[in-house]
């Protein structure tokens, strides 16, 4: 990607000891960022899904969040084509 191949962080590469992922909200909160960006492309899309299914499906595996949204939706639901599947 472009911001590895800046010099600065070429220069610090071989300083970097450790690189945290924070993907269970611990350190940033990302259900908080989701949760804006999936009720604003529900508006945007026009999906009509309610905020309780999405706030309800937040940490669950892909799986699980699809058959809770075909459940709730209807099975004609776009699932796999929809936002959900791809934030």
């Amino acid at each position: 990607s472009a911001c590895i191949k800046a010099p600065y962080l070429l220069q610090c590469r071989s300083m970097i000891k450790l690189c945290v992922f924070d993907m269970d909200g611990l350190l940033i909160d990302s259900e908080k960022i989701y949760l804006i960006n999936a009720l604003a492309c529900n508006k945007i899309y026009g999906y009509g899904i309610p905020e309780e299914l999405i706030r309800g499906t937040m940490g669950v595996n892909e799986a699980e969040t699809k058959r809770r949204y075909l459940e709730t939706m209807g099975q004609n639901f776009p699932f796999d084509g929809s936002y959900i599947s791809t934030i």
